[in-house]
């Protein structure tokens, strides 16, 4: 899953805390907000920093082998551009 965030988003403290047993609620945060920082964790997997000058957007995406091969990282910079 892709999640946008900003500073009023219910979705920042889903994406940033809460964790199912499967694994955390979203393998890419994207934001629009300026200064609002968006973080991943990895223990081995591939960590991609995405930005866009032009939108003032970003991503960190956690790129797993099943995201990479579900294309988060793609998906995320879609969700940055529309």
């Amino acid at each position: 899953e892709v999640a946008l965030v900003d500073d009023g988003s219910a979705a920042l403290g889903n994406a940033a805390r809460d964790v199912s047993p499967e694994g955390p609620v979203a393998d890419a945060l994207v934001t629009r907000t300026p200064g609002l920082p968006v973080v991943t964790f990895s223990a081995d997997c591939v960590l991609v920093i995405l930005a866009d000058r032009r939108r003032r957007a970003v991503a960190s995406v956690h790129a797993s082998r099943l995201g990479t091969f579900g294309d988060i990282a793609p998906r995320a910079l879609a969700r940055m551009t529309r």
